[in-house]
């Protein structure tokens, strides 16, 4: 097994990590999209590009977390950040 050497530590956050890298075109789910770490994750994967949907509990809480990362992402409407709660996918919690 061979070592994966990277420039990111224990304090990287998910913007450092997606600096320069381009997801235009790309999706992404995030379950726990709309509190702690599930944000960040959203928000620089919204940053770099993806269409992101938010799997929630707490669909008003996502909507919320939609708004704010659509604001400071700044991407257009192709680009954007929507939230489901998983009963409404069919995946149970």
């Amino acid at each position: 097994m061979r070592l994966i050497k990277t420039p990111f530590g224990f304090a990287s956050t998910a913007a450092e990590v997606a600096a320069g890298v381009d997801l235009t075109g790309r999706r992404a789910v995030v379950t726990g999209g709309a509190s702690g770490i599930g944000v960040e994750t959203a928000r620089a994967l919204a940053g770099a590009g993806a269409e992101v949907t938010l799997a929630v509990r707490d669909a008003a809480a996502g909507e919320r977390t939609v708004k704010d990362i659509t604001a400071t992402t700044h991407r257009r409407p192709s680009q954007r950040a929507t939230a489901c709660e998983p009963t409404s996918t069919g995946i149970a919690s």
